[in-house]
């Protein structure tokens, strides 16, 4: 009996240490200017999203910060003023941003500490021998197996994003021609040795604030291949059944609606394979960590602080360099 009371006192010691009484104010410190941005290589300009922190006992402020004074500076040429263009994104127009051009943002605002981050555009990395071959099932589900080739950079450190497109076309009731829209649809990389340590995450910043990709995108670095050439597998599985069978992409046009759509419908893909700096890289990296941390999100630890390059602020300044394969057409069959 008296061991179970002196258990029973041990425990509330236990809880008693975990609790402490502290003051929130006692931390609170000045905002700071947040940035967000992505240059893309290829392309003639730049946005870059402004904001402001906010503490947390504080009402949540609005996600724009207006009347900053924003410059952009691109190697060793003269800064340009960026341009405001409305919900706190600053414009800067460049001739064309090329790999390896070095980029920095300069920012200041009333009432905040100047801020700065800088970054470069990695080398385009290109795809080859890309293939899609549906896989029928026996029940009836329809799998796309993948696979690509790509050759990585030798003695330099790369970072890559791995995009799939699923879409399905769609014909209007008052249009004779389709649209395309994505569906849900998951990827499979168990079996791919390259992928075991990638990360699946979706950026509002990424493409541009696209909506048409659907799968996630999966990030990894060049570990496990470096300077090598590597073809990689992976598995699409999505809620489709039916019959797929392949479509002569290239010279793919695809017929006016008739009553034989209630019986079939078409579908394509696509691959959009990124080269990131090593800033972006790092940013998406910390956002998949906090979204995973379990014992930050139930209390238990201290969460993840997210990545940041922005000397004086928050947020990041990262680049990438998109390309993109042809699209593959396919036609399913419904099994009804």
């Amino acid at each position: 009996m008296m061991k179970k009371i002196y258990l029973y006192i041990a425990t509330l010691f236990v809880f008693v240490s975990c609790y402490q009484d502290f003051d929130l104010e006692s931390y609170r410190t000045a905002p700071k200017i947040v940035m967000k941005g992505n240059v893309i290589s290829e392309t003639d300009g730049v946005y870059i999203h402004l904001s402001e922190s906010w503490f947390v006992t504080d009402k949540p402020k609005a996600d724009s910060l207006i009347g900053a004074t924003v410059c952009l500076y691109v190697n060793d040429l003269p800064g340009k003023q960026m341009q405001y263009a409305g919900k706190g994104i600053y414009y800067g127009q460049h001739k064309k941003f090329n790999p390896g051009d070095c980029v920095r943002v300069v920012a200041s605002a009333k009432g905040f500490s100047d801020i700065q981050a800088e970054t470069t555009l990695p080398s385009l990395t290109t795809l080859e021998h890309v293939s899609f071959v549906p896989e029928n099932n026996t029940n009836g589900s329809v799998n796309m197996n993948i696979s690509a080739t790509f050759t990585d950079i030798s003695n330099v450190k790369n970072y890559y994003g791995l995009l799939v497109y699923a879409e399905t076309a769609y014909w209007d009731e008052n249009e004779e021609l389709p649209c395309f829209y994505p569906y849900t649809t998951t990827i499979n990389k168990e079996n791919e040795p390259l992928f075991t340590s990638s990360y699946s995450i979706l950026d509002d910043m990424f493409m541009d604030g696209s909506d048409s990709q659907a799968s996630g995108i999966m990030i990894f670095d060049d570990e496990k291949i470096s300077g090598q050439t590597y073809t990689f597998h992976i598995k699409e599985s999505n809620f489709l059944t039916g019959m797929m069978e392949s479509c002569d992409s290239v010279n793919m046009v695809l017929p006016k609606m008739d009553e034989g759509y209630y019986s079939h419908e078409y579908i394509r893909y696509a691959i959009e394979f990124y080269t990131l700096s090593e800033e972006y890289y790092n940013y998406l990296r910390s956002l998949e960590m906090l979204r995973d941390d379990d014992l930050a999100n139930s209390g238990f630890a201290q969460p993840v602080k997210p990545y940041s390059n922005v000397l004086g602020g928050l947020g990041y300044l990262g680049a990438y360099s998109r390309y993109k394969t042809e699209y593959f057409y396919f036609k399913r069959t419904y099994n009804w």
